[in-house]
């Protein structure tokens, strides 16, 4: 499954949320617009202590590659270890943020990055949604779960 943005005037997209031209005229998506194709497909990334392991329909993982899916891995996985290292072992968990702010309006509270489909400033973009569950799996599983290792 290769995922790329369509051609001028086809889409909507920006080049902020689809990332810069791949070298074959084509822009490579985002990870955020990445994470949004693979849900609507029904597949999931399910974090592990080191890793992101996709869970979904054996055909469309099928069509999935290692490099089509990196660049999301790895925008998940350093808000994840940015997320976890702010989680105290016990006490109250503070807001948990991928960097230290402030951002521009209608960008993502926590990491900046991301632009928002509607400005709300209580708002994450869905990757640091997804890194902030599992940071908490991570440092504080719910009673009964087992901790990643």
């Amino acid at each position: 499954m290769s995922i790329t943005r369509p051609g001028p005037g086809s889409g909507a997209e920006t080049e902020a949320q689809t990332g810069p031209d791949n070298g074959t005229g084509e822009a490579t998506v985002s990870p955020a617009m990445l994470l949004a194709a693979l849900c609507t497909r029904r597949i999931a990334l399910v974090p592990t202590a080191d890793a992101w392991n996709l869970h979904g329909p054996r055909a469309a993982l099928a069509q999935l590659t290692e490099l089509e899916t990196a660049p999301l891995r790895e925008a998940l996985t350093w808000r994840r270890m940015a997320m976890a290292a702010r989680i105290p072992a016990t006490g109250a968990i503070p807001l948990l943020r991928a960097k230290a702010g402030p951002f521009p309006a209608g960008c993502c509270w926590s990491c900046g990055e991301e632009p928002l489909a509607v400005a709300n400033p209580a708002d994450r973009c869905p990757l640091c949604t997804e890194a902030a569950r599992a940071a908490l799996a991570q440092v504080r599983p719910p009673r009964g779960a087992a901790r990643m290792r």
